[in-house]
């Protein structure tokens, strides 16, 4: 054993793999909107409504979510958040002058307090409002699935008529969003200086329903923090190692830490990709070369091959999805498990140094 280490001189010792992070941000949120019950055929109609027996005016709420994320990569005009403030039939109201046939009404949606912001810009330009956080804005919808408007305005129609019972019936959906449209810091957005939205019909006005948002949230621009991970390789004699190309020595782990992240909402999707410092040896085995050393000689017939958890092959410089879920936890921890290891690429090894550099960039869409 001794006369085999005095033959050779391995220096090959340990790969680094630094990571960095950078934030991308791709398209967010989908917006489900109104679902109104329609007929073929009938005609608009104004009359003078009230409530039937048993109803009044119904106040819908939506409480703001405790944390929502934006990175500085948002493009200005993005939606960073939404959800639905309110779904449910009208309260049942009695309208006069009505026909033998179903008519329809046409119902508002009006805003109550708040303040217009200047963003005049895209399908909500004119109708977004002020939070009280810089570059933040809100936009309540109102409207059909394939047709809808910023409110005020949105006018839609509510099927009404003796075949209905004289009875007011809608199924509503009414959705917020929250916009960038400029430059944002970390602040606070407080409910009570967000109008509040009211639905009216009949040529009287009836106001029927009334939404309102509730809490507050914090606007977070942080990131996640992503420490050097720096994996000792080991130093290995070059004749027991690699016999022939394609031999290899054991995997090691390398765990990319990702600490203290933001709150990630459920349509965030995390992808990542990584950059080797160094050329690609063999794109389709995630092999690349080793790194030259100043003053020191470098070893020759292998490079470092990196895999996920599962040993398939990573893609460099393409995104790759990450294998946990992102949750909605303030300064959250997660882990992306990847594996490196030596991978003999010639049929002759020179000992050496074997070192690696790789650049870890986390993706949000």
């Amino acid at each position: 054993m001794a006369a085999d280490a005095t033959e050779v001189h391995p220096t090959m010792r340990k790969s680094t793999i630094h990571s960095e992070w950078r934030s991308r941000i791709g398209s967010l949120l989908h917006v489900a909107l109104f679902m109104i019950a329609a007929a073929v055929g009938a005609e608009a109609f104004a009359g003078t409504c009230s409530f039937a027996p048993g109803n009044s005016v119904r106040n819908d709420t939506v409480s703001l979510p405790s944390t929502v994320f934006t990175g500085r990569d948002i493009p200005i005009g993005q939606v960073i958040y939404s959800t639905n403030l309110g779904y449910g039939g009208v309260p049942e109201g009695n309208c006069t002058g009505l026909s033998d046939t179903d008519q329809f009404e046409q119902v508002s949606f009006e805003a109550s307090g708040g303040q217009l912001t200047s963003w005049n810009q895209g399908s909500y330009g004119g109708k977004v409002y002020k939070t009280g956080q810089d570059g933040i804005g809100i936009a309540f919808l109102a409207g059909t699935p394939m047709s809808y408007s910023g409110v005020p305005s949105g006018n839609v129609e509510l099927l009404m008529g003796p075949a209905q019972g004289t009875k007011a019936y809608f199924n509503d959906t009414v959705a917020i969003v929250l916009i960038k449209i400029g430059d944002v810091k970390p602040g606070k957005i407080n409910a009570s200086i967000l109008p509040q939205i009211r639905l009216y019909y009949g040529s009287n006005r009836l106001n029927a329903v009334n939404y309102s948002v509730t809490g507050s949230t914090t606007i977070t621009t942080g990131t996640c923090k992503t420490p050097d991970v720096a994996v000792d390789m080991g130093t290995f004699l070059k004749e027991r190692a690699f016999t022939g190309v394609g031999s290899a020595t054991q995997w090691k782990p390398v765990n990319i830490a990702l600490q203290n992240c933001p709150a990630f909402t459920s349509n965030v999707t995390l992808r990542y990709t990584l950059t080797p410092g160094t050329p690609i040896v063999n794109s389709s085995q995630g092999i690349i070369a080793l790194k030259p050393e100043a003053g020191k000689p470098t070893a020759t017939g292998i490079g470092l091959q990196i895999a996920k958890a599962n040993r398939t092959a990573v893609t460099y410089n393409q995104l790759m999805p990450v294998d946990f879920k992102p949750q909605f936890v303030e300064d959250g921890n997660y882990t992306i498990p990847l594996l490196a290891r030596y991978y003999q690429t010639a049929s002759a090894v020179t000992p050496g140094t074997a070192n690696a550099l790789v650049t870890f960039t986390l993706n949000y869409q």
